[in-house]
C-alpha cells in the first residue's frame, strides 16, 4: 500500500528566525511519495502574510500589516496541555472551533462571496486568504511578519536540512493524533490504522542503527557541526535536542557528538 494517496502533496510550514532579533520567514515545504520515499519536492519562503485588498476596479492580491498575529486571540488553550497543537483546533467547547464552523458554514452558503463582516476577525480572514499562516500560528504561536525584500544572502545561509526535518516531524505528529490519509478513508478500521501508522513512520525521523561513539565517522561528525549549527542559528533554546531529531537518535547521543 502507498503512504499517500496516488500524486498527493502534503505541504507543513516553518517560522525561521536567522538569530534572535532579526525578523523571521513563514517557509513552507511540499513533501510528495517519489518511488516508495517521501520526499521534498518544493519551498517558498516569504516576509508576509497574505490578505486581499480593494480599490475602484475590485479587489486584488496585498500583503496585511500591523504587528502580531496572537494565537490568544484566534485559539482557545485547554487548561491542561494537548497531545498536539490541532486538539487546540478540534476543541468543540471553544470560540475557535464555533467561530471555524460558522466559517465553514460561510463557505458553503456562499461560495467564493466576501466574508461576513459580522464574522469574527481576523480568524475568518486568515483562514481564508493565508491558511500556511493560520497554521504557523496554531504550531508556533504568535507571528510577526513584516514585507521586506529576499536576498541571495539569505537563501545561502537558510538551515534547509534542519528546517525540513522539522517539518517532516510537524507531519508526523499531525498524522499521530489519529488524522486518517484520505486513500484509505473508507477502508476498515484496522486498515486505517495501518495506513495512519505508515504515514508516521514515513515522515517521523529515522533511528539510526549502531549508535555506539566509535562507529561513527567523521564525516557523520561534520554533520552533526552543521545540524548543532543550523539550530542555532535559529534561536532555538535546545540545539542538541533539535541535533538528535534531525539524525533520528537519542538526546543523551546527540550530546556526545556534540562534546566531540
Amino acid at each position: 500500500m502507498a503512504v499517500l494517496a496516488e500524486h498527493a502533496v502534503v505541504q507543513a510550514v516553518y517560522v525561521w528566525q536567522p538569530s534572535d532579533g532579526q525578523p523571521t520567514w513563514l517557509v513552507t515545504f511540499d513533501f510528495a511519495e517519489i518511488h516508495g520515499r517521501i520526499e521534498c519536492i518544493g519551498m517558498a519562503m516569504r516576509s508576509y502574510i497574505r490578505d486581499r485588498a480593494e480599490d475602484a476596479s475590485g479587489d486584488y492580491p496585498a500583503y496585511r500589516t500591523g504587528g502580531a498575529i496572537k494565537r490568544s486571540d484566534l485559539f482557545h488553550v485547554p487548561a491542561h496541555r494537548p497531545a498536539s497543537p490541532l486538539s487546540i483546533l478540534f476543541d468543540p467547547t471553544s470560540a475557535a472551533y464555533r467561530e471555524w464552523k460558522e466559517y465553514l458554514r460561510q463557505e458553503e452558503d456562499e461560495g467564493d462571496a466576501v466574508v461576513n463582516a459580522e464574522a469574527p476577525d481576523p480568524f475568518p480572514r486568515l483562514a481564508r486568504y493565508d491558511p500556511e499562516a493560520l497554521e504557523a500560528v496554531l504550531y508556533f504561536g504568535d507571528l510577526v511578519l513584516e514585507p521586506r525584500p529576499l536576498r541571495a544572502v539569505t537563501l545561502r545561509t537558510f538551515p534547509f536540512s534542519y528546517c525540513m526535518n522539522r517539518a517532516r516531524q510537524q507531519i508526523a505528529e499531525f498524522y499521530s493524533i489519529g488524522i486518517v490519509p484520505r486513500h484509505v478513508a473508507g477502508a476498515p478500521r484496522a486498515a486505517q490504522r495501518r495506513a495512519v501508522k505508515k504515514v508516521v513512520t514515513a515522515f517521523a525521523p529515522k533511528e539510526r542503527k549502531g549508535g555506539r561513539p566509535g562507529k561513527w565517522t567523521i564525516e557523520d561528525l561534520k554533520e552533526v557541526a552543521r545540524l548543532y549549527k543550523e539550530a542555532w542559528r535559529t534561536g532555538t533554546r535546545s540545539p542538541t535536542k533539535d541535533v538528535a531529531i534531525a539524525m533520528g537518535i537519542k538526546v543523551n547521543v546527540a550530546a556526545k557528538l556534540v562534546s566531540r
